[in-house]
């Protein structure tokens, strides 16, 4: 298991909306039990800017 299992986006019948969708769950179940929740989101600048582009979007085509 390289990857964790909260690992979501790029991988084969998951995608990042699924994972907002988790984050959501999350979200109102703690608000019914009178928690609180902190998140934190990153914004990386140019992040693929330096990235193999050719080899992303050959893992997209061909995920295997």
């Amino acid at each position: 298991q390289v990857l964790s299992k909260y690992q979501w986006g790029g991988i084969k019948g998951r995608s990042t909306l699924d994972h907002l969708i988790s984050l959501e769950t999350y979200i109102r179940q703690t608000l019914k039990q009178v928690e609180q929740v902190i998140t934190l989101f990153l914004g990386i600048e140019k992040a693929y800017d330096t990235a193999w582009k050719y080899g992303i979007l050959k893992k997209y085509i061909n995920p295997d």
